[in-house]
Parts: structure tokens; sequence; C-alpha cells
């Protein structure tokens, strides 16, 4: 496998500093860490210097965490060692999670494997290979279309039918008390939204209830549904085109590109949820929203413009 020139598989950064970052590999065994000698260097302090190895093995990749104390998670799940499906996601320490993506030959010659157990390792030498360097966006990584499996996958099982990441169904969370925009893909069937840690999207802001959202996939439409059907309710609601829905009222909304869902409170926190569909399409970005300080005794509000006389 070794002397090819179009990647095995690649690893797509999803969140730290390296967000966004792909890493095309072209070896059968490549290292992870934040070691400057790793194949794929990770710049995130919760990342051990030696942290997960990522193995081409009787005619599947796997991963495996190097030392008993690193984090290694794959699909949200803790992992010592784990065979890698096409679309799985994969979390090193507590905050850096990837994308694995396959390439065309080994998309459609993958067999869906068994999960390898806890006790289970490779034993493999050590590897000194060159650090290998991030190519840019994903969508510059020719990657073919991901196989869809048959029958449909099982709910446990991530969601990865683009082209690449780029090609991907994600929802963009931003707030106007910060300058931080995440993409999330939906990589799942079921994906839960809320500030609890256990949650698929995690968004921090106290407006946000622990438990807050759902999206969830049927048949090939994503549907965002209000409150999480584990709760009764939420704390401040959502806001959809201009319309409050309560905390108590039940909504279901069928995904469109171009969706857009508000969260607020009395204080003008706002955090914005944007559905992109992945098409590549051109959209309306959602427009800011800012807070506004009272720093003067009188202010007015309307659509015409104000000249401030002295």
């Amino acid at each position: 496998m070794s002397g090819v020139n179009h990647p095995l598989c690649v690893i797509q950064i999803l969140s730290g500093q390296l967000k966004g970052k792909t890493f095309p590999v072209h070896k059968p065994v490549v290292t992870l860490g934040r070691d400057s000698n790793n194949d794929i260097v990770i710049f995130d302090p919760k990342v051990s210097r030696h942290h997960a190895r990522l193995l081409w093995e009787n005619g599947n990749w796997s991963i495996e965490k190097v030392a008993q104390r690193n984090t290694l998670t794959v699909n949200r799940r803790s992992m010592v060692r784990s065979v890698l499906q096409n679309g799985d996601t994969i979390g090193l320490g507590e905050d850096t999670a990837c994308l694995f993506l396959l390439a065309e030959a080994d998309a459609q010659a993958q067999v869906t494997p068994q999960r390898v157990g806890p006790d289970q390792r490779v034993g493999s030498g050590p590897v000194t290979p060159p650090i290998m360097q991030p190519s840019g966006p994903i969508s510059s990584v020719p990657m073919p279309a991901v196989v869809s499996p048959t029958p449909p996958p099982p709910l446990n099982r991530p969601i990865a039918e683009k082209t690449a990441i780029g090609g991907m169904p994600a929802l963009i969370v931003s707030s106007n008390v910060g300058a931080d925009k995440q993409t999330h893909p939906l990589l799942k069937p079921m994906i839960s939204i809320g500030r609890h840690q256990s949650n698929d999207i995690v968004i921090g802001e106290p407006v946000i209830s622990n438990i807050h959202a759902q999206i969830v996939r049927e048949g090939d439409q994503w549907v965002f549904v209000h409150p999480h059907p584990a709760r009764d309710k939420t704390l401040n609601g959502l806001i959809y085109q201009g319309n409050f829905i309560p905390g108590n009222q039940q909504f279901r909304k069928p995904l469109v590109r171009g969706d857009i869902f508000r969260i607020g409170d009395m204080h003008g926190t706002l955090v914005t949820l944007a559905y992109d569909d992945g098409s590549g399409a051109l959209q309306e970005p959602a427009p800011d929203i800012h807070p506004i300080a009272l720093d003067r005794p009188l202010i007015t509000l309307g659509r015409a413009p104000i000249t401030w006389w002295s």
C-alpha cells in the first residue's frame, strides 16, 4: 500500500487549533500526538505527546491509543482500540475531534467489521516517519462519494454520504456575545443540542438549556425538534422566522437550506443556529446581531436613520 500518490484515507480536524485542516494518509501506520515527531501533530495541551496510532491491518483501518491514560473515543464511545469505518468521528483528549474518511478504493471494498475489544493491541514496532503537513480545506483533496450502506445504517452509526466534509449537512452555531463560529457536521441520525457536555453539539452559553433540542434524520430529511424529546420544556424556548416558540411548546421543522433558529433571553444574549444543507449553493449568512449599549439618556428604535446634532 505504500508508494501510492492518492490518499488511502483522510483525517479531517473538526475542532481545536487545527480545525478545518486535512491530513491525507499515504502509508499504513500513522502516529498522532502533541510531539513534533508525530505524523499528525495535534496542538492541544490535553493531547499526549504520543497519543494514538492509525493502522492498516488485515484489510481494515484501526486506531489505538498509545498509553492507557490517554483519552480516545470513536463516535463518542471510549476505546482502547477500534476498527474504523468511513465517516467515524475520533476524539483525542477532551477537546480535539477528527473525522475519518476513506479513499475510493477502500470505501468500495470495506466490509463492515466488528469492533475490537479494549484488551487487544497491535504489536508493530515504533515508527519515526516525517511529519505530514495539512493540505488545506478538505474540498481540495480529491475524495470520492462515500458508498451508502445497504440496508440503511442503524441508529448508532454516523451518517456520511457526501463527497467531503464541505458537502455534508451541518449546523453553524454563533453568538452575539462571542466571536467564535462553530460548524458541526451532521454525522449521526440523532443529534442532541444543549449546554451539558453529554450532548453531540455542546453550546456553553447559559441561555441554552442543559438539553435543549434535537436534530433527527427521517428518511432523506433532517428535522429540528424542540424541546428535546427527553425534556418537557426549555428555559428560553426558540425563535424561528421572527416567531417565538415558548419553552413548553412542541415544535418540529424539516430543515431546508438557510433555516435560522435563535435562542435568547431578556438580557439580549442570542445564540444563532444556522442550517447548511451541504449542497455548496450560495446562501445568505445569518446576520450578526450585536448588543446595543445603553450609554445615552435617550435611545430611539425604528427603521429610519437618525442624524444626531450637537
